[in-house]
């Protein structure tokens, strides 16, 4: 099955100004094409909104094809998106602070590692009330890490309209998830600078 990238490109007020950041993803799927690019954006941003705070903007979505080269991986759709995240939220945080959910590719490393791929979600904010959890004292609370992992379990396998198969998560490379595989959440905020 062909590899499509897709991207969500979201701001957030920093150091008084809009600063823009996104996550990427990795999807097998049967051949996408305009419309049927549409509809994976269509199940893939609203999940997107429900890990990010209010504070976060939606600004574009893109898909391409990926896995070869630059000049064979072409650009498929780019659409302008608008709105604002819908994570309730209670505890804001550090803006350059992301939670961190990895997904088990099923293969280890030569050092005998597991190999994850994961996902950084800058959200801005948290559901639940959390204030040594949020400024690195303990781990987080199982409140706050949940939303994460629904998303997690939710990026997996998309519905795609016109797409019999739908579209599967994978890595970069098209290594595929195993099947049972669950998402976890670090529960420890992690710090990803906007800039160097």
């Amino acid at each position: 099955m062909p590899i499509y990238g897709v991207s969500v490109t979201k701001s957030v007020e920093w150091h008084g100004q809009p600063e823009e950041f996104s996550n990427t993803y990795h999807y097998n799927s049967g051949l996408l094409d305009n419309v049927t690019a549409n509809a994976l954006l269509d199940q893939l941003v609203p999940l997107e909104r429900g890990v990010h705070g209010s504070n976060v903007n939606f600004k574009e979505a893109r898909v391409w094809e990926a896995g070869g080269s630059p000049q064979e991986n072409e650009t498929i759709l780019i659409r302008d998106i608008s709105g604002a995240g819908v994570l309730p939220s209670v505890a804001a945080i550090y803006r350059e602070c992301c939670v961190v959910v990895k997904l088990y590719l099923g293969r280890k490393s030569t050092t005998g590692r597991r190999i994850y791929l994961k996902k950084f979600v800058r959200p801005c904010a948290l559901p639940s009330n959390d204030s040594d959890g949020v400024t690195g004292g303990r781990a987080l609370i199982q409140s706050n890490t949940d939303p994460f992992k629904t998303y997690g379990n939710s990026i997996k396998n998309l519905t795609v309209a016109g797409i019999p198969d739908g579209a599967r998560l994978c890595a970069p490379d098209g290594t595929g998830l195993p099947l049972g595989t669950d998402a976890e959440v670090i529960p420890w905020l992690s710090v990803r600078q906007f800039r160097g």
